[in-house]
């Protein structure tokens, strides 16, 4: 991110096979993305990590029928301190339907399947 003009780029990146076969094992995807953080877990460019200033590892997956969306904070050259509590969160998705944002709400997060906690349910979205 370059302050002085405000302006992000944003550059997606594979991450390995290796990353890959931690899910196909034992790794539970809930924590998938949480367990790889700050690993390297790059395809192609295990030192990918040391160019970038900020990295975000996202992952989508099913746990009884449902979908879910995780998010670990992988990098942060920022000059700011961020809590360990903070560098993951997972969301669900409503039965065929994106995630209500929560700008300016309660916080719809959660750190561990089965304490979801959220205002938010499918009522949001049912027309009329």
């Amino acid at each position: 991110m370059d302050i002085t003009r405000g302006t992000l780029l944003l550059t997606p990146h594979q991450l390995s096979t290796e990353a890959k076969n931690l899910i196909r094992g034992t790794l539970p995807e809930e924590v998938f993305v949480k367990e790889i953080a700050e690993k390297g877990y790059w395809e192609e460019n295990k030192g990918l990590d040391r160019i970038f200033d900020l990295g975000l590892l996202i992952h989508l997956f099913k746990y009884n029928k449902e979908t879910y969306f995780a998010i670990a904070r992988d990098k942060h050259r920022i000059p700011t301190i961020i809590d360990d509590d903070d560098k993951f969160a997972m969301m669900k998705f409503p039965h065929k339907m994106p995630i209500p944002h929560d700008i300016n709400g309660d916080d719809i997060s959660f750190k561990k399947i089965g304490k979801a906690v959220s205002n938010a349910n499918d009522d949001l979205f049912k027309m009329g």
